[in-house]
């Protein structure tokens, strides 16, 4: 609704709203499926927007539509839920940094929408903390086993929003009606951020040492907003409406909506524009749809966009052949547990393990080794696949291990006629290599609903990150019948990192509360550090492959002697990629592959095609009958392309199916054209695999076949963004990148947005299109290619001096490829603190690379310690249709479907 045109007569925009509510039952507006109460206000926000939630028929909104002030209306959709060890890889526990510059975030508040918290947990405790703020404003509601007394210095609010669920259903029964954790997402989140120090916590023995979180001093406000019964967006927004009231600092929210959602509909989007205006930000997660690009959400300029990586902890199993050779693997198994000396089993008929009986009856009282489709436990299972390392909750009497270490458990089991091996659980491992890795899961970018704006911000540990857990739930079993539950649990997301980077924020507002949001993401982003612990590039963990049988597991294993030295554009890969141009001579394209049976002998496979469409794929021969094993067969696809697509692209597979409906071996099939893009056969895989289903192999970032010991490539800025997130650097970074709330207003009024989907988000009229702007001071730089666009761009910026005082920075340019890059003027001279000096980066495309994107980086460097570091990516776009992607040209964006 408009503010503007609230009539005087009423003395809150409640009093207004319920006015006009009664309005619509006095004109006999009701729905013929409820009594009058439907049209009574479930929340009226007052904050994070101007508006109100309210159950209404298609009758009522209509004649809501025509009352004064509407501007818009939206209906309810869900929302996607998104340390002993981290602080200390984040280098927060040395005496000199960031942590003590902020005395822990001494009375800094942070607020956490989530799924609550449970009260009792040590995390939670307010020993050593002083009064709570006289600035507080917000409270401690009571409810359903939880009452006021459970909130104290450290948890000094809790408050509790479901009116959203009850009006979706009005007849469920809301298990917990209070602002207690049933979940324990939202107490992991918020103990993560600003956890109290803890003496002794670990996993059933995994990850011991002090728990605390990244801002231990500061305080906690949670407000629930996800319960079992649902996750509804008018409740995420009264949570936030309510947080920005209370006066919190720091808003931490590791959930978001879809990643098409625009952003005069994206709640969090809206509310952190709010949260913005009056200083307090707010840290969001990315999501974990990766490791796709264009998957992120929460992608609005105005919020902090974090990714998840790695640390360089592993909670392991060792493996002592009789041979005493040791193998350390993965494994979350509960219990203290030592096997030794007990028999190894590997039999190839038992590899796939998923007869229970079978296994009984051959491998009693014995270490079975199996492939990583199995479905039992109690057994070495041998996987490749780093995501399935990161995500799998590992809990069982077994341990995973590699391929490579997989080969010599094998040949060790073949050499002998009585096998043995010992086992012991509950080992940690610290200083693992490299770390930190974006995780395969996090959500990539760039954003589908922002141009100009690289997202994800940075990257934070997201990967098996222990902290607080509800304490009645169980986190893990032993056999069938013991169920266990812990105090503290390890999980992954990136809801994981979202919270330690919002109290990062939280320590530089205790360091710097005179920072804006603005300058606290541009300290973070200009020191994030693209490096690891070896000194390297972080690595990118977008290059997977996901094997599901034994058997392909020893076909790659046997590959390695081979190398690429004989280029081919037909290599004998599980996929098929068939790309049509004007210049094409043949409208058909043949790809020959040689498959070798590593079964256990005779076996028939037949082919299975799902037809892209628009095309015609055929299989010779249809039929693959194998004698024995090791033989090899060859087969040929045709791919006939019957319609030109004007540069869409078009998938299908090819399975090949057992007899015994066992083994179903898939390999994708893209089909494309590019009459009009330009583009060439040399386009990267992340730029494929955005059109494709993503299936059971992959290429490399070089177009070669993955190796099962290297598949890890060097994150690029779309995947992590500025980098790891560096605490210490962030205190001190020499020059940010700042920018207020008409800055982000100048941004919006470039997306061409209606006046009210505009008023939507800023709430105001107040604000105007006159300076109409993509040059938003951000510390990245994105610029977008097309044939129809300019080969060369100018991007302004504005940076603030916030070093001790006079100062002089010069420019270090990496230009990506195909490119010229300047800076006018390449030198920063700064004779006090706090004067802003403005530059202009000058980018020129050389070269069109169709369809790629490359990245380089501004530095600015001082002359004594300082160096403020931002990223440069280039697009080139090709002008192709594809399911929900943008058309980007001449800085124009739209949405549209093929």
């Amino acid at each position: 609704m408009e503010k503007s045109v609230m009539p005087k007569a009423f003395s809150s925009h409640h009093h207004w709203y319920s006015a006009t509510l009664d309005s619509l039952k006095t004109a006999g507006l009701s729905n013929s499926d409820a009594d009058s109460s439907v049209t009574s206000l479930l929340y009226t926000y007052e904050n994070a927007i101007h508006g109100f939630s309210v159950v209404l028929s298609t009758e009522q909104l209509q004649a809501l539509q025509k009352t004064p002030g509407f501007i818009s209306a939206y209906p309810d959709h869900t929302v996607e839920i998104d340390t002993t060890h981290t602080t200390d890889f984040l280098s927060l526990n040395t005496v000199n940094g960031l942590s003590s510059a902020a005395n822990y975030g001494k009375d800094v508040i942070i607020g956490v929408i989530d799924s609550g918290v449970w009260p009792e947990s040590e995390s939670f405790k307010d020993d050593g903390m002083g009064e709570t703020p006289t600035r507080w404003k917000g409270m401690c509601e009571t409810g359903v086993q939880f009452n006021s007394s459970m909130c104290n210095r450290k948890l000094i609010g809790a408050r509790y929003f479901n009116k959203g669920v009850i009006a979706e259903n009005p007849n469920a029964n809301i298990f917990m009606n209070s602002a207690r954790d049933t979940d324990g997402h939202g107490t992991h989140t918020s103990s993560t951020a600003t956890g109290n120090y803890v003496e002794g916590v670990s996993f059933f023995g995994y990850a011991n040492g002090i728990a605390r979180g990244v801002a231990p001093r500061a305080r906690i406000a949670v407000y629930k907003v996800t319960w079992e019964e649902g996750r509804f967006a008018s409740d995420v927004l009264a949570g936030m409406d309510q947080a920005i009231a209370d006066g919190v600092d720091v808003l931490s929210i590791s959930m978001g909506f879809g990643r098409r959602t625009p952003l005069y509909e994206d709640p969090v989007a809206i509310a952190s524009f709010a949260a913005m205006e009056k200083g307090i930000l707010v840290s969001s997660s990315a999501g974990n749809r990766g490791p796709d690009l264009r998957t992120l959400h929460n992608g609005a300029p105005w919020q902090l966009t974090v990714g998840a990586s790695s640390i360089d902890r592993q909670c392991a199993a060792t493996l002592t052949l009789g041979n005493r050779l040791t193998i350390v693997g993965w494994s979350l198994f509960p219990a203290d547990a030592l096997l030794i000396n007990v028999p190894l089993v590997y039999n190839e008929s038992l590899m796939a393990c998923n007869s229970p009986n079978l296994l009984s009856e051959f491998a009693n009282d014995a270490i079975v080794v199996c492939d990583g489709g199995s479905n039992v436990s109690g057994v070495i299972y041998i996987v490749t696949g780093e995501l399935y390392q990161e995500v799998n909750d590992f809990r069982f009497p077994g341990v995973i291990i590699n391929p490579s270490d997989g080969a010599k458990v094998i040949n060790y089991a073949k050499s002998t006629s009585q096998p043995k091996v010992t086992i012991k659980f509950q080992q940690t491992f610290l200083g693992a290599k490299p770390a930190p890795v974006v995780a395969a899961y996090s959500s990539r970018g760039p954003s589908r609903i922002n141009r100009g704006i690289l997202n994800p911000d940075l990257i934070a540990p997201g990967t098996k990150v222990l902290a607080a857990w509800v304490s009645n739930k169980v986190t893990s079993t032993i056999g069938r019948n013991l169920k266990l539950s812990s105090d503290y649990d390890m999980i992954y997301g990136t809801s994981m990192s979202c919270p330690h980077v919002s109290g990062v924020a939280a320590l530089l507002k205790g360091a710097h509360p005179e920072w804006s949001p603005a300058a606290i993401r541009s300290a973070m982003m200009t020191t994030a550090n693209p490096l690891d612990n070896t000194n390297s590039p972080i690595l990118d963990n977008d290059v997977l492959i996901y094997l599901h049988l034994m058997e392909q597991f020893l076909t790659i294993v046997r590959s390695s002697q081979y190398n690429c030295s004989s280029a081919s554009s037909d290599l004998n890969y599980p996929s098929f990629t068939a790309i049509f141009t004007e210049e094409t001579s043949n409208i058909t394209q043949e790809f020959k592959r040689i498959v070798t049976n590593v079964g256990s002998g005779v076996s028939t496979y037949r082919a299975n095609i799902t037809q892209p469409s628009g095309a015609r794929v055929s299989v010779n021969p249809r039929k693959l009958v194998f004698q024995e094993k090791f033989e090899k067969l060859s087969f040929t696809v045709h791919i006939e392309d019957r319609k030109r697509r004007n540069g869409n692209i078009v998938s299908g597979s090819l399975v090949w199916v057992d007899s015994r409906a066992k083994h179903a071996v898939r390999s994708p099939i893209v089909v494309m054209d590019q009459n009009r893009c330009g583009c060439t056969p040399e386009w990267s895989p992340a730029a494929i695999r955005s059109a494709m289903i993503i299936t059971a192999n992959s290429l490399d970032n070089t177009n070669n076949p993955i190796s099962t010991e290297a598949y890890l490539i060097p994150a690029g800025d779309i995947n992590m963004g500025a980098g790891q997130i560096d605490p210490n650097k962030a205190l001190d970074p020499g020059l940010i990148y700042d920018a207020g709330p008409q800055d982000y207003v100048d941004f919006l009024c470039s997306f061409n947005f209606t006046r009210e989907q505009f008023l939507t988000i800023t709430r105001s009229s107040s604000y105007n299109c006159s300076n109409a702007s993509l040059n938003l001071n951000y510390v990245s730089f994105i610029t977008y290619f097309s044939e129809t666009s300019s080969i060369s761009a100018k991007l302004r910026r504005t940076v603030t001096n916030v070093g001790s005082g006079a100062a002089t920075y010069i420019a270090k340019i990496i230009a990506p490829n195909g490119t010229t890059v300047s800076v006018s003027p390449n030198k920063l001279v700064f004779r006090e603190k706090f004067q802003k000096l403005s530059f202009t980066v000058s980018i020129k495309e050389l070269k069109q690379r169709g369809g790629s994107v490359t990245s380089g980086s501004l530095a600015w460097v001082e002359s004594t310690e300082h160096t403020l570091s931002g990223s440069l990516l280039l697009y080139r776009t090709c002008l192709w249709k594809s399911n929900g992607f943008y058309l980007i040209t001449d800085y124009k964006i739209s949405s549209f479907q093929p």
